[in-house]
């Protein structure tokens, strides 16, 4: 009885020393700003949405990351502030408060590309007032 339960607990540590090997795709760290008009935009969140490469059907988990007063975010993909999944995203902004951007557009076409070492973006809304 007591072989047995030792194999048991034996068995069970090894499964779990071998499940829990951490995430399944290369995350780095991430981190940036938003503004508009130079100034900060705080009270929403940013998404980076990996971009598959045709090569897998994995292409990642979102991370996503909370704009603080100064309009600065971390990403946060599987644990807090590790930031993003290792290749091309397409970057979403919600902003709590819709008013507080009313003279900047938020654009819908934002890609980046995060490397395996540290990642900083900066993000400029587009004024609304400036012309093209």
């Amino acid at each position: 009885m007591m072989r047995s339960l030792t194999v048991a607990f034996i068995c069970l540590g090894l499964a779990a020393l071998s499940g829990c090997g951490g995430p399944p795709l290369p995350v780095a760290r991430v981190s940036g700003k938003v503004t508009c008009k130079g100034q900060p935009v705080s009270g929403g969140s940013i998404t980076f949405s990996p971009v598959g490469d045709g090569k897998s059907n994995n292409s990642g988990k979102a991370a996503t990351g909370k704009l603080n007063d100064n309009g600065e975010f971390t990403l946060s993909t599987y644990g807090t502030n590790d930031g993003a999944v290792v290749g091309k995203h397409r970057v979403a902004l919600s902003i709590d408060d819709p008013t507080k951007v009313l003279k900047c557009s938020t654009p819908t076409d934002w890609t980046v590309e995060v490397s395996s070492s540290g990642n900083q973006f900066n993000f400029e809304l587009e004024d609304l007032g400036k012309k093209k």
